[in-house]
C-alpha cells in the first residue's frame, strides 16, 4: 500500500469515528433532555410552559443534532467527495453537536466549553487551516451559549459572569494552540514515518530491480502476477501478460560474442522501459525472455504497443551489423478466472512457442 492511500484509509477509519460520536451524542442528549423534561413535569418546576420547554430545549437541539449527524454519515459514504472535504464535513458536524450542548444545555458551567473538543479533534487530520476555522466556529458557537448562561445566571455577581466570560474564551484559544502544537507532532512523526517508509520501499524496489536491464526481477513477477489476480477478482480490470523472446539469440552469443548480446538486452529493455508505466509493469524473466504486465489496457491497446516494440526492435542497427535483423516472438494471454499465476503464465508462454514454431517475429494471443 503507498503511503497516500495508507493515509486516506486511516482517515476515512476517522471519519466513521466521529460519525458515530455524532449520533451517540444526538441520542444520548434526546434521552437527557427527555428525562429531564418528565422530571420537570411531575414536579412541576418549568419556568415557562412546558410545550415551550419541550420545543426549544428538546426539539430543536434534537433536531439539528440528528440532521448534523445525517449529514455526517452522508458525507462518510459518499463517493463523490474528496478525502479533504470530507474532513472538513465531520470536524463541522461534529463542531455543531458540541454547539448544541452548549447552547441549549448549559445547565452545568464546563458545558460552555464543549466545542473545544472540537477543536482538539481537528488536529487528527493534520490540517491547520481546518483547526482554524474549527476553531473559530467554536468561537461563534460560544458567543450565544454565554448570552444564555448569563441570562440564566443573573443572581451571580457581576464580576463572577465576567470571569466566566473570559475563562472560557482562555480555555477556547488554549485548546486551539494545543491542536496546533498536536498538528506540529504529528507532521514531525509522519515525515518521520514517511522517509523510512520511502527508504524500505528504494530498498525493496533495489531488490526486485534486475542490474542489468533495470527490469524488475523473477521475484517481484511472482508478486505481481498475485496483485494482479487479485486486483481482477476485486473486478478493477483484466490483467493480460505478455511474453516476449528474442529470436536466435544463443546464434547472436555465439557468432558476434556475449557483448554484442548484452547489447541486443539492453535495446529491448530500453524500448520495453520507454513503453512501460501507470499499471504496466516490465520484467526480466531469464536469459532473453521478457514478461510484460498490463492492468488497465484493451487487448487491441496492448497489441498496438506490442506491435509498436516488435517492429522498433527489428529495426534496430547494430555495431557488429548482423547479416539479418534480430526479431522478437511474442505471446499474449488474458486473465481468466480459474487460472493460477503458474497456468497463467505456461498459458502465455505457450502462445509465445507458437510464434516461435510458425515462423518467429511474430504476435500470437492465447
Amino acid at each position: 500500500m503507498e503511503f497516500e492511500d495508507y493515509k486516506k484509509e486511516l482517515f476515512k477509519r476517522w471519519h466513521s469515528r466521529i460519525q458515530r460520536v455524532c449520533w451517540s451524542m444526538a441520542i444520548s442528549t434526546l434521552v437527557l433532555e427527555v428525562a429531564v423534561f418528565v422530571l420537570y413535569l411531575k414536579t412541576d418546576q418549568f419556568d415557562i410552559s412546558p410545550a415551550k420547554y419541550f420545543l426549544v430545549w428538546v426539539f430543536l437541539p434534537s433536531i439539528i443534532n440528528f440532521s448534523f449527524a445525517t449529514i455526517a454519515t452522508y458525507a462518510v459514504v459518499s463517493r463523490n467527495m474528496s478525502i479533504k472535504r470530507k474532513n472538513y464535513m465531520v470536524c463541522f458536524c461534529f463542531l455543531v453537536t458540541l454547539a448544541v450542548a452548549a447552547i441549549f444545555h448549559n445547565h452545568f458551567t464546563m458545558v460552555l466549553v464543549f466545542p473545544c473538543f472540537a477543536v482538539i479533534m481537528s488536529a487528527v487530520f493534520s490540517d491547520k487551516r481546518l483547526t482554524l476555522i474549527i476553531t473559530l466556529g467554536a468561537f461563534i458557537a460560544l458567543i450565544p451559549a454565554l448570552y444564555i448562561w448569563v441570562g440564566q445566571n443573573l443572581s451571580l455577581n457581576i464580576a463572577s459572569l465576567i470571569i466566566s466570560c473570559v475563562i472560557s474564551v482562555l480555555v477556547l484559544a488554549g485548546f486551539y494552540f494545543v491542536a496546533r502544537m498536536m498538528i506540529r507532532y504529528n507532521q514531525e512523526q509522519v515525515e518521520f514515518i514517511y522517509d523510512a517508509f520511502t527508504r524500505q520501499q528504494e530498498l525493496i524496489e533495489e531488490l526486485n530491480i534486475e542490474p542489468m536491464t533495470k527490469l524488475y526481477n523473477k521475484t517481484a513477477l511472482n508478486d505481481c502476477l498475485k496483485l494482479y489476480i487479485q486486483k481482477f477478482l476485486n473486478k478493477e480490470f483484466v490483467p493480460h501478460l505478455v511474453l516476449l523472446d528474442i529470436d536466435h539469440f544463443k546464434t547472436v552469443n555465439d557468432v558476434y560474442g556475449h557483448n554484442a548480446g548484452d547489447t541486443v538486452l539492453l535495446r529491448l529493455s530500453e524500448l520495453i522501459r520507454s513503453k512501460m508505466g501507470g499499471s504496466r509493469r516490465a520484467f526480466r524473466f531469464g536469459g532473453d525472455e521478457m514478461v510484460l504486465l498490463f492492468g488497465n489496457e484493451t487487448l487491441e491497446q496492448i497489441k498496438e504497443i506490442v506491435e509498436e516494440l516488435r517492429l522498433e526492435f527489428k529495426n534496430t542497427q547494430y555495431d557488429f551489423n548482423p547479416k539479418e535483423p534480430i526479431t522478437l516472438s511474442v505471446g499474449i494471454a488474458a486473465y481468466y478466472k480459474g487460472l493460477t499465476e503458474k497456468s497463467w503464465f505456461e498459458l502465455v508462454d505457450s502462445t509465445m512457442y507458437k510464434s516461435k514454431t510458425e515462423g518467429r517475429d511474430k504476435v500470437y494471443i492465447a
